[in-house]
């Protein structure tokens, strides 16, 4: 099982406003990975390199208080046509990626884990 005070950051974007923000992913007490926080950045107390772990999503759940920290959506897709990792969104069906331009329809595909960076819990 994984330590308690494990935390990865994902890189991503605001599909609205084009920002960068920072997805905060804690691991929990029962192992399980949740989406804790959208960080505008992240303080050199929190960061922890470049060690990358991999985030499985079929072990995963979303904390109430998680959201986009410019926008306020409160979704997340990972968009494959870009080198963001992730991007928010509304919730609709449709997505918009704010690098590529691109849009379309969700698909029943999903990722089941994606790779951030290891940073402290505190």
């Amino acid at each position: 099982m994984k330590k308690s005070n494990e935390v990865v950051f994902i890189p991503a974007r605001c599909s609205k406003t084009g920002k960068n923000f920072f997805i905060r992913e804690d691991i929990g007490a029962d192992g399980m990975w949740v989406r804790t926080y959208g960080l505008q950045n992240i303080s050199t107390t929190e960061c922890g390199g470049e060690v990358e772990t991999t985030i499985d999503f079929n072990n995963h759940r979303v904390g109430p208080q998680y959201k986009c920290p410019h926008c306020g959506n409160k979704y997340v897709f990972f968009c494959t046509n870009c080198d963001v990792k992730a991007c928010c969104y509304d919730g609709g069906n449709y997505w918009h990626c704010p690098i590529t331009k691109k849009t379309g329809e969700f698909s029943s595909g999903y990722i089941k884990s994606v790779t951030g960076n290891k940073g402290r819990a505190q």
